[in-house]
């Protein structure tokens, strides 16, 4: 009989219970990232196709490390039941700390950056200035070179001219 049953049943079903539970923060995380990143159908798909499979190795470790890989008829329902549970009561909760946590990091984010932004745009304009001096004084170094090839060419060509003429 121990074959059959495995070990006592209440530490499986609240381990996926547990594991609903977990479900359920996995996809709340999911519904964050769509919410901040937004999401093209083709991302939808990716990300749905990674739930699915996390919760498939989700299922499998517990049920392994649990009930010795012998699957019961009520494991899944209680994984469903601990989902459905998350979802109408935690879930929210969970929510909003992740959009406070993340909201609490942008700022950070912004209040370190803030002063740099304001050094980098001087730092910028500084380089834009010294790279239009540098330009503009390579395009007058240029243009003097080909004025000089230009205007001995012409010296050359006038006196080769000459010279047949002359003779």
């Amino acid at each position: 009989m121990a074959i059959l049953f495995g070990r006592d049943q209440l530490p499986v079903i609240i381990s996926f219970f547990v594991c609903g539970v977990l479900s359920g923060m996995i996809c709340d995380l999911f519904r964050i990232k769509r919410r901040i990143f937004g999401a093209p159908y083709a991302v939808v798909f990716v990300d749905d196709v990674l739930f699915m499979l996390c919760n498939a190795v989700i299922f499998i470790i517990n049920e392994y490390s649990f009930n010795n890989g012998n699957m019961k008829w009520y494991e899944a329902p209680v994984m469903l039941a601990g989902f459905i549970v998350y979802r109408f009561t935690f879930s929210v909760i969970f929510i909003k700390i992740c959009f406070a946590f993340i909201d609490l990091i942008k700022r950070l984010i912004r209040r370190i950056l803030s002063p740099l932004k304001k050094y980098s745009a001087r730092l910028c304009g500084f380089i834009a200035k010294l790279l239009e001096r540098f330009t503009l004084s390579l395009n007058t170094r240029r243009k003097r070179r080909m004025i000089e090839k230009a205007a001995l060419f012409d010296m050359h060509f006038w006196k080769k001219t000459f010279e047949r003429t002359e003779a």
